[in-house]
């Protein structure tokens, strides 16, 4: 369970919510590839959005990008931009909401680094309420990683 859960996160999901398998693997690829070769469109949209993934409690991999909702309005929302605030009237949906606040095995957040050559995918543990505490072992993250190389997804791994 996670440690925090924001009322929100219990009641929706974001509109990204993405299951990895075998119907949503190839459009998840599309769009890896079109950020390793530089798309500036992709490229903009990946660098200035957080893209949230999870392993729910059956084993599903979940991917989301991290939104922004109206409290007043729930069905309001967009993509919660990397640089800037959260706005007053604004809740984010976060890990939790992936799964509406249930348990999960793991979590984390995925980028692409461009700072290397060729650039990478990496996939990280860096959730406050899912990804980084004792009980998530390096091992755990590498097997998230060898069931998205089975999609035909590679990314390096990053453990925080």
């Amino acid at each position: 369970m996670p440690a925090r859960v924001d009322a929100l996160e219990q009641l929706l999901r974001p509109h990204s919510l993405t299951e990895l398998n075998e119907n949503t693997a190839g459009a998840i690829g599309g769009l890896m590839l079109a950020v390793e070769q530089r798309c500036a469109v992709s490229t903009f949209l990946t660098t200035s959005t957080t893209i949230l993934w999870l392993v729910d409690a059956d084993g599903k991999i979940l991917l989301a990008v991290e939104e922004a909702v109206s409290i007043a309005d729930h069905d309001s929302r967009h993509p919660l931009h990397t640089h800037f605030p959260l706005l007053p009237d604004m809740a984010k949906l976060g890990h939790p909401a992936l799964v509406g606040a249930a348990p999960a095995r793991i979590g984390g957040e995925i980028y692409f680094d461009d700072g290397t050559t060729p650039g990478v995918w990496v996939l990280t543990n860096k959730s406050g309420r899912y990804g980084i505490n004792l009980r998530r072992k390096h091992s755990h993250l590498e097997s998230v990683a060898a069931v998205l190389k089975r999609h035909n997804l590679n990314v390096d791994v990053q453990m925080f």
